[in-house]
């Protein structure tokens, strides 16, 4: 028994600590919210319910247990009103209750209340063993229909908030809703009924255990989904309940060792909360300013895809038009023109393709940024493809003086989206052509156990051991060589994500500057 005791005791004060201090929490979190407000009268009348009921079956204070006892019941009642105007309400910071329905609400608790303190529910009290057993009156039926009426309200209200609810808010509903379950369920089966209708408060004592059930899953609820947005006060209200709780260890019976010993760790942890405190005070600060920085970037990187969107749509209809009547006035359909006014014409087709080019980049850009790149995959004949785009560029190659050769290998067949395949392999090509002053670019494609290898070879200016690790991200081109070759830097980051989305890989080889570069394509055969 004088074990018994102190754990009865430190129940108590743990019970009541967390309960005031969390009420303390979400008081000073928004004093404006009404639900807010709803749990800190729920959390208030919740503690001063717990002393009551201890102090009534307390034998120190058995002379005035008839009192304790109607004092624990007539706090019931606005108990299960609260719970009821908590389950309302939440989690809006407004009363949902219609005015009239709230005002008669009230007036039949506080009937109720006034129907608790009189003899008509607690008649008297039988000492037994030095225990009260309350006698109770025909006033305990309208009370006990009262107070399970609207509990039970309450809990079918959060049963249909939480199938109503959206996913992050029924989860923050599922642990509150569960603490009152499990706390409201063994408060009326194990006190309620028993004193109510059979004098018995054998169990009485274990109420501040009923309440930590509560307490817990709301306290899990703050924590882990943000409940009344609570953020560092939560971990201040841990750390002063855990004190409190060594504290009152520390003043219970016990020996003079043992209290020494319990004063000794209160101090320490006193110490480690301290600075727990404020180690969280700092991380919770820098993770905000984190979030705020990354809810900015974000929303300048969906502004930029959107102004890359509208100005790549708006610029392409111009851009083709010049570009069309450029070829038109080339071929002399209206009239023959001299050869340094072909020049001319000529150089502005190739700056609109460029543009064109450049708009194509940046669309691509954007649909691979926001996950949008859309794939038909289907069987291709490797060499047909390739064997395409190399004829295509022939003529560039030719311009340059370039040896320019292409190798296929046995025929074979790989499952990938002809177009999206076809643009890298016509980018890696004719990356090679630009980027090879003189000598060769050479094509083949080699069959690597279950992988067709796509190789472009060329004796061009090759890539500097700085440039190679970041040549396929974005906007990345070698300063020393970018005056003398035109691009975005953004062809390599694009052909990387298409060939990764099919399922293959793509990388390079270069000794370095001045010493040319091989890039690879792997895809699956099928």
């Amino acid at each position: 028994m004088n074990i018994f005791i102190p754990i009865q005791f430190i129940f108590l004060v743990t019970a009541v600590a967390i309960n005031s201090i969390l009420a303390l929490v979400v008081f000073i979190n928004d004093r404006r919210s009404v639900t807010n407000i709803i749990f800190v009268i729920l959390s208030l009348i919740t503690s001063a319910w717990l002393v009551i009921m201890r102090l009534s079956v307390d034998p120190q204070f058995i002379s005035n247990s008839l009192l304790w006892i109607r004092l624990s019941v007539f706090l019931a009642v606005p108990q299960s009103i609260a719970f009821f105007l908590l389950a309302h309400t939440f989690p809006h910071e407004k009363l949902v209750l219609k005015v009239r329905t709230f005002m008669g609400l009230l007036f039949i608790g506080l009937a109720v209340m006034a129907l608790t303190l009189s003899s008509y529910v607690f008649r008297d009290v039988e000492i037994l063993n030095n225990s009260p057993h309350p006698i109770v009156g025909p006033g305990v039926i309208p009370f006990g229909l009262f107070v399970t009426f609207f509990s039970l309200a309450a809990i079918y209200i959060f049963f249909r908030k939480l199938k109503e609810a959206p996913d992050d808010e029924r989860r923050r509903l599922w642990y509150v809703m569960l603490g009152i379950l499990l706390m409201l369920g063994l408060i009326i089966a194990t006190i309620l009924i028993p004193v109510a209708v059979f004098g018995i408060n054998n169990f009485v004592i274990l109420a501040p255990v009923y309440v930590l059930v509560f307490l817990g899953a709301t306290a899990y609820a703050i924590v882990r989904y943000r409940l009344f947005n609570v953020k560092v006060i939560v971990t201040e209200a841990l750390i002063v309940t855990i004190w409190v709780f060594l504290l009152s260890k520390a003043f219970s019976p016990g020996s003079l060792q043992e209290r020494a010993l319990d004063v000794l760790i209160f101090v320490a942890v006193l110490s480690f909360g301290i600075l727990l405190i404020k180690s969280v005070r700092r991380e919770v600060e820098q993770r905000e300013k984190l979030q705020k920085l990354s809810e900015e970037l974000e929303d300048l990187s969906h502004f930029k895809t959107q102004l890359l969107s509208l100005a790549s749509h708006q610029m392409k209809a111009p851009l083709a038009a010049i570009k069309g009547f450029a070829s038109i006035l080339i071929d002399g359909l209206y009239g023959r023109v001299s050869g340094k006014v072909k020049d001319t014409l000529v150089k502005i087709k190739q700056s609109s393709d460029d543009l064109v080019a450049l708009i194509d980049n940046l669309l691509d850009l954007r649909r691979v940024e926001e996950g949008k790149m859309e794939y038909n995959f289907e069987k291709i004949k490797i060499n047909d493809l390739v064997r395409g785009v190399f004829g295509g560029l022939a003529p560039l190659a030719k311009a340059k003086k370039l040896e320019f050769t292409f190798e296929p290998c046995k025929e074979c067949e790989i499952n990938a989206d002809s177009q999206k395949l076809k643009q890298v392999v016509q980018n890696i090509i004719d990356n090679a052509i630009k980027y090879t002053p003189k000598g060769f670019v050479k094509v083949e494609i080699n069959l690597t156990g279950e992988e067709v290898v796509v190789s472009v070879k060329d004796s061009g200016y090759g890539i500097s051991k700085d440039l190679a690790p970041h040549l396929f991200e974005e906007y990345i081109r070698d300063e020393k060589i970018k005056q003398l070759v035109r691009g975005t830097g953004l062809g390599l980051f694009i052909a990387k994500k298409m060939i990764e989305a099919q399922n293959g890989g793509i990388w390079f080889e270069s000794d370095g500057d001045g010493k040319g570069s091989t890039f690879y394509i792997s895809l699956k055969r099928v």
